[in-house]
């Protein structure tokens, strides 16, 4: 979070520049948290809404054959980096009711599997609306075949 694209909240021009590309009129709401477990613990997401993790590894169902419930009418889509989920992550996605979909064996990069799949879940559930992003930053992240140090991106998609 050191980055002066989110300390200085230089987001934003991307932001009002895919907005007015949509022609539309709200901006999304970011927030950032440290940690996956501090942005699901965090009042904004609620506890009734529908929980998916994209997971290409340790996935239980394709997004496209998930079982939507009915009752729920907010769902939050959780998204890793390319590199994935740790081993860490998929545990706290699971202990907190999320259900690991996949779109597929391609892994791709993060802002498409947003895309792609906020896109088939509105499709599934049949609504368009407004959608919150809530983003945190994986710090750390060691790449095993260079030694290189690199920090991960991670998004958590709430749609109601």
């Amino acid at each position: 979070m050191d980055s002066s694209l989110w300390k200085n909240e230089n987001y934003r021009e991307f932001l009002i520049d895919g907005a007015s590309q949509a022609f539309a009129t709200d901006i999304p709401d970011i927030y950032l948290f440290p940690s996956l477990l501090q942005c699901i613990n965090s009042p904004l997401i609620k506890s009734k809404a529908e929980r998916i993790a994209l997971d290409n590894y340790e996935s239980t169902v394709s997004l496209t054959d998930y079982n939507y419930s009915s009752s729920d009418d907010i769902s939050v889509l959780a998204v890793g980096g390319e590199r994935g989920w740790s081993r860490k992550e998929r545990e706290i996605l699971r202990e907190n009711s999320f259900t690991l979909c996949s779109m597929g064996k391609r892994v791709l990069k993060t802002e498409t599997a947003c895309t792609a799949g906020i896109t088939l879940i509105k499709a599934k559930r049949a609504y368009l609306s407004f959608l919150k992003y809530f983003c945190y930053i994986t710090l750390g992240c060691r790449y095993k075949k260079t030694g290189r140090t690199s920090a991960g991106l991670n998004i958590i998609i709430i749609s109601n």
